[in-house]
């Protein structure tokens, strides 16, 4: 009878061990799905990051792609960009009214802002730094191939003589959306600019 208590002692103490290498397979299990929906959350979140941030800096760059050129004065001078700046800039939408749409930076929300006819609305959320970077053609010639010239200011404060010869505009932005960042640079060319007659 002593040899029947031993191997029940024994089959318990086996029950316990397997019981416990059960509940550590269990837990690393757990630790790795756990780790696994982290990591598909952090990957959707830059995915998504960087899709909200493109398509906002695709649209801008479309509308500054296709500013109209504007004859500005008397004399025949046409520009397509009315003004910019570092964090803005204005583009003609019509090349007969001369209607006007601004692109700004406001670095104290974080937002670009569209204005058009005073009503403002926010394109993008998240935007922790853009810049503009102008550059002008070395002549009228708007298939020239370059190269092109920044403007003065390293290229982002633009004069009013830079204005008709506009030819590239380039946009650096930086987006932060659900703790993920992207930057995200365009170099856009202006069809409309240098203004061909």
């Amino acid at each position: 009878m002593r040899l029947r208590r031993k191997r029940s002692g024994a089959i318990l103490i086996e029950y316990l061990v397997a019981a416990m290498a059960s509940i550590l397979i269990g837990i690393a299990l757990l630790a790795l799905i756990q780790t696994t929906y982290s990591s598909q959350t952090i990957v959707m979140g830059q995915n998504m990051t960087f899709v909200t941030a493109r398509q906002a800096v695709d649209v801008l760059a479309d509308h500054i792609r296709n500013a109209q050129s504007y004859q500005t004065s008397t004399t025949p001078t046409y520009a397509a960009v009315s003004s910019g700046s570092l964090t803005s800039i204005t583009l003609y939408t019509d090349s007969t009214s001369g209607a006007t749409e601004t692109y700004t930076y406001d670095s104290t929300h974080k937002q670009l802002t569209r204005t058009v006819s005073s009503t403002t609305t926010v394109v993008l959320t998240g935007l922790d730094d853009l810049q503009f970077t102008y550059h002008t053609a070395n002549g009228t010639n708007y298939t020239s191939s370059g190269p092109f010239n920044l403007v003065s200011g390293s290229g982002h404060t633009p004069q009013s003589t830079d204005y008709p010869n506009l030819v590239q505009v380039d946009i650096n932005a930086e987006v932060t959306i659900n703790g993920a960042t992207k930057r995200i640079l365009s170099s856009v060319r202006l069809r409309n600019s240098p203004y061909r007659p």
